[in-house]
């Protein structure tokens, strides 16, 4: 590939001081060499601007807004770079280092394509490693329509995962990040593929930070604002099906509730791990409302039960605390029907 267009890593930081050495790193240890890397530091109070400044004669870019503005700044930086391609990398994960080089050469002989996404594994603060089943069993292309009902009801991956074109996001519309980044690759994936075809590749794009301690996705679940905003993108995409004439992705609205409260039931198991019984039930209501069948199963009631014995000291409670979150399933799923096989890139 002898032109090689402009890449933008994006760096959106706040607090990421000890994580974001290594994924600076790893944006500047890409194979592909025509990249931009931009670090958006959104008002950090530990070291992070020290640690950036690091990397100052290597041509990174550093923004600091002049106040925090939450999750607006997956937005800002986006508008600070100047790519062909992008990628947001999460200042505490770590891309591979052949993941853009790859990407960019499947979107470069496929112009239709409007994101490719990778593979990933787990990272954990202490750089332990969490491999995964691939998502689909084989790399291939396909239409972005015929992605729409697997996102419907999954988050097949993050933000680090996807190289995406900037016409394509461009032309999708930005999603609104100000509340609810645990939702942006869903919707904004959601709405690459109703305007472009999508790319998936087994092949590795980043290993993923497994949240620890006080997050952004702790603060997010306990405003009780995600699941409403999973409601509300959920019924959303509901929306553009019938606009689209896409029954496929009408017809799962059903399975996609029962899901969000299968989501919500294990947020409610972590919840009561933590004694928030208040929050708790919040969520079970909530669940009860996506999912009116889920008040007759058996794990509902007993966390149903597990609420009300919340002043009894009972040790029902704790029982909880030996379910992961990051509890991880087999996969290896077909890609949907009429996908173009992918050779090795």
């Amino acid at each position: 590939m002898e032109h090689k267009p402009l890449v933008s890593i994006v760096i959106p930081n706040y607090n990421h001081s000890v994580y974001l050495d290594q994924a600076i790193q790893s944006a500047l240890s890409q194979t592909y060499s025509n990249i931009e890397v931009i670090i958006n530091d959104n008002c950090s109070t530990d070291a992070s601007i020290k640690v950036a400044r690091q990397y100052l004669k290597q041509g990174v870019i550093i923004n600091k807004n002049a106040e925090n503005i939450l999750n607006s700044n997956y937005r800002v930086v986006y508008e600070r770079s100047k790519g062909k391609y992008f990628i947001l990398l999460c200042a505490d994960d770590v891309l591979c280092s052949d993941f853009i080089e790859k990407a960019v050469k499947i979107m470069e002989e496929h112009e239709e394509i409007g994101f490719v996404h990778g593979e990933r594994k787990y990272i954990d603060e202490n750089g332990k490693i969490t491999e995964l089943d691939p998502f689909f069993n084989c790399s291939f292309i396909a239409k972005g329509k015929d992605m729409l009902p697997i996102f419907m009801l999954t988050d097949v991956g993050q933000s680090a995962q996807g190289l995406i074109r900037r016409s394509a996001f461009e032309q999708a519309g930005a999603h609104d990040t100000e509340h609810d980044h645990m939702n942006i690759d869903k919707e904004q994936w959601f709405r690459l593929c109703m305007n472009a075809d999508y790319a998936y590749m087994q092949d590795i794009a980043a290993n993923i930070r497994v949240p620890s301690g006080i997050s952004q996705t702790s603060i997010t679940v306990g405003s009780f604002y995600h699941p409403i905003a999973l409601y509300v993108s959920l019924k959303g995409f509901v929306h553009w099906g019938r606009l689209r004439d896409y029954p496929e992705v009408v017809e799962r609205e059903e399975k996609g509730m029962k899901k969000l409260a299968q989501e919500c039931m294990a947020m409610t198991r972590s919840l009561l791990t933590q004694q928030k019984y208040d929050l708790a039930r919040k969520y079970l209501l909530f669940m009860s409302i996506a999912d009116e069948g889920i008040a007759e199963t058996e794990e509902y009631k007993e966390l149903l039960l597990t609420w009300e014995m919340k002043d009894t000291g009972s040790d029902n409670i704790t029982e909880y605390g030996k379910t992961s979150n990051f509890a991880f399933h087999k996969r290896s799923y077909e890609p949907p029907a009429g996908f173009q096989l992918l050779e090795e890139v």
